[in-house]
């Protein structure tokens, strides 16, 4: 009997070493956030709205940005976003097509609302938050456009002097021009 109660006492003191053990091991992971930098880029196509059906003002867009996460919720970016620009127009049943060049760049606040409400956690499959800022978009070689617009001045408006001829083209521009951009949107 004195047997039996030594190893029941063993047996007892063993598994309350083991719990408590395991309990130690179960303790939460405590993830403490560096400030980093990081760069991003991407790829994709965008479309002008103009006079033409849907896709034929389709063209090749690029972004490049490089940040700075402050903390687990807020960080800054500054993106460079450009390529080609396409525009159409139709006048009396025939139609011109041009594209000219832009470069984007403009400079976001980023706030990450997934770590906002639910905490730091860098294991978490997916993120998302929400991004604003300010820029410019400053477009150029707009070479094309302009010789739409003057074969179009010289058709449309063949009974003027070619110095009174108006353009046809709203907004037709040579060498450069820049114009404010304000950007807001989502990530994840």
């Amino acid at each position: 009997m004195k047997i039996n109660k030594l190893f029941l006492t063993a047996s007892f003191a063993l598994c309350a070493a083991f719990m408590a053990n395991a309990q130690e091991a179960q303790e939460e992971t405590e993830y403490v956030f560096q400030p980093h930098w990081y760069v991003q880029g991407q790829v994709g196509m965008q479309e002008t709205l103009g006079e033409t059906s849907f896709g034929k003002l389709a063209s090749f867009n690029a972004q490049v940005g490089v940040g700075y996460r402050f903390n687990p919720i807020l960080g800054a970016r500054l993106i460079f976003n450009g390529w080609t620009s396409k525009g159409s127009i139709e006048v009396d049943g025939k139609r011109s097509d041009w594209k000219w060049n832009y470069v984007a760049p403009t400079v976001n606040a980023t706030v990450d609302l997934v770590n906002l409400i639910g905490g730091f956690n860098p294991e978490r499959p997916v993120n998302a938050g929400i991004f604003a800022g300010i820029g410019a978009n400053i477009a150029a070689r707009n070479g094309e456009a302009n010789d739409v617009n003057n074969a179009l001045k010289a058709s449309v408006y063949k009974d003027l002097d070619a110095a009174a001829r108006p353009d046809v083209l709203r907004n037709i521009w040579t060498g450069t021009k820049a114009r404010f951009v304000g950007q807001f949107g989502v990530y994840a």
